[in-house]
C-alpha cells in the first residue's frame, strides 16, 4: 500500500488491477517487502509509457456513467480511467461525504465537487467539474471534431492529439466536420488499442 500511494507523486499512475498484476510478478524479501528493482523492471514490461493510451480509459469511464450516476463499486475505477488517482484514505473520506442512494449509485458530479473541496491537491487546478458538464454533450447524436477533442481531452489530460486523430480515422467525418458519436464510441471499443487496454 505504501508503494502504491507513492507512485502517483512520481508521475506513475496505475489502475488497481495493473498494480496488483505487477506486484504479483515482483519478488519479495524475507520481510514480505517488494524488491524495488524487480518492481520497476516488471513495471517497464507491463507499460510502455510513451505509448500509454488514454482514450480507451475515457471511453470506458463514459460507459460507466449513466444519467450522471455511476455504480458505487465502479467509482474508483471510473476516476482512474479519467486519470484521477486518489489514495485509499482520500477515496474513503470522500465516499463517506458523498451519499449513495438506495440503488448504490453515486452522482458523479457531486462526488467530484466533494473531492474538489476536500482534497487539497485538487482544490484549484482540476478542470474535471467543467468536463463533467460536457458529458451531456456525449449523449448527442453528432458532435464537431473540435468539440469532441475538447470534451475528451478535458475528461483526461493524458489524451494525446495523435491518439485522437488516429481514432477519427475509424469513423466518417461529414462535410460539416462532425462525427456520429455512437459510431465513434462503438468503433473505439472495437479497436485493438481498446481491447488491449481492456484486457490489462
Amino acid at each position: 500500500e505504501e508503494l502504491q500511494s507513492i507512485l502517483p507523486s512520481t508521475g506513475i499512475n496505475l489502475l488497481d488491477e495493473e498494480f496488483q498484476k505487477i506486484v504479483t510478478d515482483t519478488s519479495r524479501n524475507e520481510n514480505g517487502m517488494v524488491e524495488l528493482d524487480d518492481f520497476v523492471n516488471a513495471l517497464a514490461k507491463e507499460r510502455s509509457f510513451p505509448e500509454c493510451n488514454a482514450l480507451p480509459g475515457v471511453i470506458k469511464a463514459i460507459d460507466k456513467i449513466k444519467d450522471k450516476n455511476v455504480d458505487y463499486e465502479d467509482l474508483n475505477t471510473c476516476l482512474q480511467n479519467f486519470g484521477i488517482y486518489l489514495s485509499k484514505p482520500e477515496f474513503k473520506k470522500i465516499t463517506e461525504l458523498t451519499e449513495a442512494g438506495e440503488t448504490k449509485k453515486v452522482n458523479f458530479k457531486e462526488f467530484i465537487d466533494t473531492m474538489m473541496s476536500n482534497t487539497e491537491c485538487f482544490s484549484e487546478k482540476l478542470v474535471l467539474p467543467d468536463a463533467i458538464e460536457t458529458l451531456d454533450d456525449l449523449r448527442k447524436e453528432t458532435m464537431s471534431v473540435s468539440d469532441l477533442w475538447n470534451t475528451l481531452s478535458s475528461l483526461n489530460s493524458n489524451l494525446k492529439k495523435d491518439e485522437f486523430l488516429a481514432a477519427l480515422e475509424l469513423v466518417t467525418v461529414d462535410d460539416n466536420m462532425e462525427v456520429d458519436l455512437k459510431d465513434f464510441l462503438m468503433k473505439m471499443k472495437e479497436s485493438p488499442h481498446f481491447q488491449k487496454s481492456k484486457g490489462k
